[in-house]
């Protein structure tokens, strides 16, 4: 349907369809590429409903007898001319907004078209000339005939996809001048609990925060923190960051990545609950964007890139033993093939970028990029 996405990943799919009370097989995802979008799907549908031999999987070779389990489309491109969005959407009038919609739909965003050229129409984010290589985006009075607005999720009030969602009617056209009802919250202030007020069994290694969540989307914890990696110590710090922990969702959805205790649906401007679905934490491979990890007080710093000497009272690591230590516990890989004394003066356990991702070795050849991983006494 037009305000509903397809699920594309195999944590989406797998969390969807146990919301659902459907049963998900992930031995039956069929992930090659045979020109069809990749998507989840329930098989064996009748009449529009599952069946007893209904199975939840993501794959692109789907059928007649499937159904696609879709999500709220936080963004939507109305429909060619029409000057209103659809039900539970609202338009979007400011840049930044438009900025972050034309990125997620695939559109280029032209913030210097922006205006208000035709004043007796509401200046709104649209895109003109669709589907043409002349198409772009901007925030304007100036759409006409043959532009599309663009539309932001105005109100989520539920927490469950459907398989089959009721056709979306469209709202009434609003004022020259719109006003933008999606809540808007500030971001927050640091998410921390100190050791002095929490009751948990973690010990603090030193003063300062106990926990401390990460801003979304970044795999890797703030320096002087380590990601955790069992279900009793996430639910100690979720309960101290007041978060809802639920443990059903441990797993290893995304083999290969590093499992740790995160939280999940966290929107752009780090607010929770304010997406599809609620914000809960879990012990999983599988965080992706939307996800901030949870992270405890290490005995390990990451100092500043490019830096090489460690602060106050943090030592040196110099030998692999320990600097493999430092890495399991910080959630990065180990890379023994660089190894070595490439360059000159002491060797440090470096953190360098390893293609899409960070590794640890034991050299002197620190980069401008490359961080040093330092150790409490």
């Amino acid at each position: 349907p037009h305000t509903y996405n397809p699920v594309g990943t195999i944590t989406g799919c797998s969390a969807i369809a146990r919301t659902l009370g459907i049963r998900y097989n992930g031995r039956r995802n069929d992930l090659y590429d045979n020109g069809k979008p990749r998507a989840c799907f329930i098989e064996a549908v009748k009449s529009g409903a599952a069946t007893a031999q209904s199975v939840a999987r993501l794959g692109t070779n789907y059928g007649a007898t499937d159904s696609f389990l879709c999500t709220r489309a936080q963004y939507v491109q109305q429909e060619l001319g029409v000057d209103a969005c659809p039900e539970d959407y609202s338009p979007i009038i400011r840049g930044s907004r438009c900025a972050s919609a034309s990125k997620v739909l695939g559109l280029t965003y032209d913030n210097v078209r922006n205006g208000n050229d035709y004043p007796s129409l509401a200046a709104v984010c649209f895109v003109s000339q669709p589907r043409t290589k002349f198409s772009w985006t901007s925030v304007n009075s100036n759409h006409f005939g043959r532009a599309a607005w663009i539309c932001e999720w105005d109100k989520p009030t539920t927490t469950s996809p459907t398989a089959s969602p009721s056709a979306s009617p469209i709202t009434k056209n609003p004022t020259a001048a719109p006003v933008e009802t999606r809540p808007r919250q500030k971001r927050p202030a640091a998410t921390v609990t100190t050791a002095a007020t929490t009751t948990t069994t973690t010990t603090a290694l030193r003063k300062g925060p106990l926990f401390v969540r990460q801003d979304r989307g970044l795999d890797l914890c703030p320096a002087g923190f380590q990601p955790i990696r069992n279900t009793k110590e996430c639910a100690e710090a979720s309960a101290a960051l007041g978060l809802d922990h639920d443990d059903w969702y441990d797993g290893d959805d995304e083999p290969g990545e590093v499992k740790v205790c995160f939280v999940t649906n966290v929107d752009e401007n780090q607010v929770l609950d304010n997406l599809v679905f609620p914000s809960t934490t879990r012990i999983n491979s599988a965080h992706w964007d939307a996800a901030a990890w949870i992270c405890k007080q290490s005995q390990y710093y990451v100092n500043q890139p490019g830096s090489g000497t460690c602060p106050g009272r943090t030592t040196r690591i110099a030998d692999e033993k320990r600097c493999r230590e430092a890495t399991n516990a910080l959630g990065v890989r180990y890379n023994k093939r660089r190894d070595g004394r490439d360059g000159t003066g002491s060797a440090h356990c470096i953190l360098k970028k390893d293609g899409e991702y960070q590794s640890g070795s034991v050299n002197n050849d620190q980069g401008a990029d490359d961080s040093i991983i330092c150790r409490y006494p």
